[in-house]
């Protein structure tokens, strides 16, 4: 094997590594999901079948977490700080190859973020998140629940 050969080599096994890789997180994380759906299900028909009443899904820390994530309220506030601020920095920080297109990138950022900013200050602080479901509490953190 020559040093030609191994140099094409190199990139190609890295390449078919690396979506290897992938595909092997995307097909067990799917089975993990899977496996404990199925579990769930058993426990469940099992309770059903003695007459127990069905353990409650608050148990279960990633449907829990599932939840509250569909139910978080919409950081505005925060988005359009960040965007606002990418762009700021692209416009006014950024001196190299390109100027012109990386500064009207910045300025398009910035608006974005300008724009997130006016609809929070407008709307963003009416909006209310939704309640919980009886039965589940939320996570403890920064959304809310008190320690």
């Amino acid at each position: 094997m020559g040093p030609e050969i191994v140099t094409v080599m190199i990139p190609i096994v890295a390449i078919v590594m690396g979506i290897g890789l992938a595909m092997l997180e995307v097909v067990s994380s799917h089975r993990r999901r899977s496996q404990a759906l199925e579990q769930r299900h058993r426990e469940r028909m099992a309770a059903v079948e003695k007459g127990i009443e069905l353990p409650p899904d608050a148990n279960d820390p990633e449907a829990q977490l599932e939840l509250v994530k569909a139910l978080r309220k919409p950081r505005y506030l925060l988005r359009g700080l960040v965007l606002t601020g990418i762009g700021g920095a692209l416009v006014f920080l950024w001196h190299g190859p390109a100027d012109d297109i990386i500064q009207s990138l910045g300025w398009i950022v910035a608006a974005i973020g300008i724009a997130t900013l006016i609809y929070h200050a407008v709307e963003g602080r009416k909006e209310k998140a939704p309640e919980l479901p009886p039965g589940l509490q939320p996570l403890p953190g920064k959304d809310g629940d008190p320690r």
